[in-house]
């Protein structure tokens, strides 16, 4: 109540937020209703950042190893063509290279070096992003690889608790101190994000979910996936925590059915959808009712439970006359 002033920043990709998109809408909200204040015209502002330039890129890496633009000519080059200065791929790069030896800290010379010419340099870093960070991840401890590939696959960020929950389902118990640990460790190596005020965390960057998540396939992803929801279900009992329910039907939905008790899917479909209902989203709805009702008609429940099935049909007939489909 007694603060004067407060700056609101709000980072987007401009790319994936279309007029479509509900926060676009918010940003329209906020702009009008600050030219409706007096003295708010120039309150809301609009900012384009783009990838760096070659200079930037040469200042960015001279920082890094404490040299002069003009003496890492060779480095910005190769950096610069792999990455085209997105700042993320450029900070991945020069890890790649110190992984692989090829820049290196002079301990005799106090001083860092690369040994490799401008032919060969090119060749220590991977045109593809996620296999750089892949490679990183690789020689991380295993509980911290087991820790990453588990946060891949829930997209919300989650507090110390539920970390601890879901890594004892893996088999590693550990307490609030030791997970802690882990965790900032992680986040040393620039692998997870530490917000403050909901002391929650998350992973950094979308490519470091996507690398992690290809670590894991076949049975292995299912059975972890399943092992992910089974926790999930448990503490998606509350409003707080509802958004558990939405991730665990939607790993289970893509478990090869003959993997799953069918009937007991096609429940958790539609009270999810009962949920995302309830709260007007009404396409995820019927996206969850749809999966539902594939579970449904594959199940035996749909001649044993003669109410359930009623009320499941009668809510797919609402849902869709409610899209327009009907």
């Amino acid at each position: 109540k007694n603060l004067a002033n407060i700056m609101v920043i709000c980072a987007f990709r401009s790319n994936e937020v279309k007029v479509s998109h509900p926060f676009h809408d918010v940003m329209v909200q906020v702009k009008d209703s600050r030219l409706n204040d007096q003295d708010g015209s120039l309150s809301v502002h609009g900012m384009d950042l783009y990838n760096l330039t070659p200079d930037a890129i040469s200042r960015f890496i001279g920082d890094c190893i404490s040299k002069e633009p003009e003496e890492v000519a060779d480095l910005k080059n190769v950096v610069y063509q792999k990455t085209m200065g997105n700042i993320f791929y450029a900070m991945q790069s020069m890890e790649e290279l110190v992984r692989k030896n090829a820049l290196y800290y002079d301990v005799m010379c106090f001083d860092w070096r690369w040994s490799l010419g401008k032919v060969a340099l090119p060749n220590f870093l991977s045109d593809d992003i996620v296999e750089m960070i892949k490679g990183k991840v690789e020689e991380l401890p295993f509980e911290m690889q087991r820790l990453l590939v588990v946060m891949s696959f829930i997209p919300n960020s989650l507090e110390l608790r539920m970390l601890q929950m879901l890594m004892s389902e893996e088999g590693f118990s550990m307490d609030s101190a030791e997970l802690l640990s882990l965790l900032i460790k992680a986040r040393n190596e620039g692998m997870v994000l530490f917000s403050v005020e909901n002391e929650t965390f998350n992973l950094s960057h979308d490519r470091i979910r996507q690398a992690c998540r290809e670590f894991i396939i076949g049975d292995d992803r299912d059975d972890l996936l399943i092992r992910i929801s089974y926790v999930l279900r448990n503490v998606g009992q509350s409003p707080q925590t509802e958004w558990c329910l939405y991730v665990a039907v939607d790993h289970l939905n893509t478990i090869p059915p003959e993997k799953m008790d069918l009937g007991d899917l096609a429940k958790l479909n539609f009270d999810s959808s009962q949920i995302a209902k309830s709260r007007a989203a009404n396409v995820k709805e019927n996206e969850l009712l749809r999966e539902g009702m594939r579970c449904l008609e594959s199940s035996d429940i749909i001649w044993n439970e003669y109410d359930f099935t009623l009320e499941y049909y009668k809510a797919v007939i609402v849902s869709e006359y409610s899209l327009g489909n009907l």
